[in-house]
């Protein structure tokens, strides 16, 4: 009986000091016609961490999952507030305009986005019951993939590949198909500035018919990833 009592003392210390649990206690700031849904956006920061969780286990990247990503969430009802924030934490953006699909980001340690209303209405692509807790597991993944290449930015790769892991890794365009032609991959391929997402989706789909998403993350870095992915 000694035994078992132990045991579950053990078990509900793990369970106070998993990141799950940090849920309930992680600083909240939401917009003024936000205020009354903590518990709603707790429970999504819950079910992204849960849902990064099985992602990382499916690779063995779980071991990296045992610190958070962010100490506090901050929610804007609105896309200009959201933009102002932005200017605010990037001065280079200051005089820019910043793209209307620009939600969400994590930063030092806070994630923010827009509401899910906001996020319908600027990214109506993303359609999907799970939009909002998918987008979060996005920002997520990113962290992910940085503690994966130990801490090194600049080993994530080009734009298409490190946006398209995070994509993967929350289950955004699950219904997406590999079936872009030749010629869209090497535009795809060629391309520069930042794109669309449900194509870089299935661009990533398309690599992963050969190669495994480890091997890819270890290779992205490379100065010869591209032409390493196209030789036959």
């Amino acid at each position: 009986m000694k035994l078992l009592n132990l045991i579950a003392l053990l078990s509900i210390a793990i369970l106070m000091q998993s990141p799950l649990h940090a849920a309930e206690d992680i600083e909240l700031r939401l917009g003024d016609s936000l205020k009354g849904k903590e518990s709603f956006y707790r429970d999504i920061y819950r079910k992204s961490r849960t849902r990064l969780e099985s992602f990382a286990k499916k690779h063995g990247w779980e071991g990296l999952l045992n610190e958070p990503f962010i100490k506090r969430i901050e929610i804007y009802d609105g896309k200009e507030a959201y933009d102002q924030m932005l200017r605010t934490i990037y001065p280079e953006l200051k005089n820019k305009t910043i793209p209307k699909t620009f939600a969400a980001g994590i930063e030092k340690g806070v994630y923010f986005s827009v509401s899910p209303a906001v996020y319908a209405r600027i990214y109506p692509q993303g359609e999907d019951p799970d939009a909002f807790e998918k987008l979060f597991t996005h920002e997520l993944a990113h962290r992910l993939h940085v503690r994966i290449l130990d801490g090194d930015e600049e080993r994530m790769g080009p734009i298409w590949f490190f946006e398209g892991f995070a994509t993967i890794a929350s289950g955004q365009f699950e219904k997406n198909k590999a079936d872009l032609s030749a010629e869209e991959i090497a535009k795809l391929l060629d391309q520069k500035e930042r794109g669309s997402y449900l194509k870089y989706n299935k661009l990533l789909k398309h690599f992963l018919k050969k190669h495994t998403l480890k091997e890819l993350v270890e290779r992205a870095g490379d100065k010869d990833f591209q032409s390493w992915l196209t030789e036959k």
